[in-house]
């Protein structure tokens, strides 16, 4: 399991974070998650949106998955 997050946005009222096949977490609402990594190996898009009023901001990291380093 690893730890992501953003930095906090100013007024957000909340975060979604969009987790690809083979991650999983059991609260994605937060600007920080905990994320568990299934069977995925390789790279990975995980995105998270935060909503400020009626605007909302994506922002995403290429994440590499690597069982042998345990990343």
């Amino acid at each position: 399991s690893n730890a992501y997050f953003v930095t906090p946005v100013a007024g957000a009222t909340s975060y979604e974070w969009t987790l690809p096949n083979g991650l999983a977490t059991a609260d994605n609402s937060a600007f920080v998650i905990v994320a568990e990594a299934n069977n995925t190996p390789g790279e990975v898009e995980l995105c998270v949106t935060a909503t400020v009023g009626a605007c909302e901001v994506t922002s995403c990291v290429t994440v590499t998955v690597d069982f042998n380093t345990g990343i």
